[in-house]
């Protein structure tokens, strides 16, 4: 997640836009994660899992 922190801060202010899309699971730990983590882009909650089974993701992280 580094290398997305990275990428976040360097093309930001060119458009590009990161966002992070955690599991319902375990979501109420999700922001100290981040925090902890340094995370500086958003993350969203995966409510329903739409967008996993829409990118067929398969694994955590993905």
């Amino acid at each position: 997640m580094p290398h997305l922190n990275k990428l976040h801060e360097k093309y930001k202010d060119k458009g590009l836009v990161i966002i992070g899309v955690h599991s319902k699971a375990a979501a109420e730990k999700m922001a100290d994660f981040a925090k902890k983590n340094g995370i500086k882009y958003p993350i969203v909650i995966d409510d329903g899992d739409k967008t996993r089974r829409k990118y067929a993701v398969d694994s955590n992280p993905d």
